[in-house]
């Protein structure tokens, strides 16, 4: 759950301390800094910190299963959202492919109470480690 979400691109953490909030019903949540790469959902790939509080309450989720998916072992995580989330992205449940090796969120899809998929986000092409070019970032 999301106290706060800020889009002042201003608005600086002091310490990491600033990252996290309790709010009003006394639970944990989370005061997101925006990034300048934050667009919309693709920011659950680059950026998986909002996804990664829905996992926050363990009952809710599970590890249904482990495959691969381009090209990367992955787990997919099966779960329901709490009761505000729910009404927040009217969706009922979530599922997300998760690489194993990096903890990169390559997939996400939610669903509504009737099983139809409210949002989904997939990286269609990802590389890791690759050598750079650093002529390409010189002027």
């Amino acid at each position: 759950m999301v106290e706060k979400f800020t889009q002042n691109l201003l608005e600086k953490w002091e310490t990491l301390k600033d990252a996290f909030v309790i709010m009003n019903d006394g639970i944990p949540g989370y005061n997101y800094k925006e990034r300048p790469s934050y667009i919309h959902y693709s920011s659950f790939i680059t950026f998986p910190q909002a996804p990664a509080h829905y996992l926050r309450v363990l009952e809710n989720w599970e590890i249904k299963e482990k495959g691969t998916l381009l090209g990367r072992k992955v787990k997919v995580i099966e779960g329901e959202f709490d009761k505000n989330s729910k009404e927040k992205f009217r969706s009922e449940t979530f599922k997300m492919w998760v690489d194993t090796e990096s903890g990169v969120l390559l997939k996400y899809i939610s669903y509504d109470k009737d099983g139809k998929m409210t949002k989904e986000v997939q990286v269609n092409e990802i590389m890791f480690n690759e050598e750079l070019n650093t002529e390409d970032y010189l002027e």
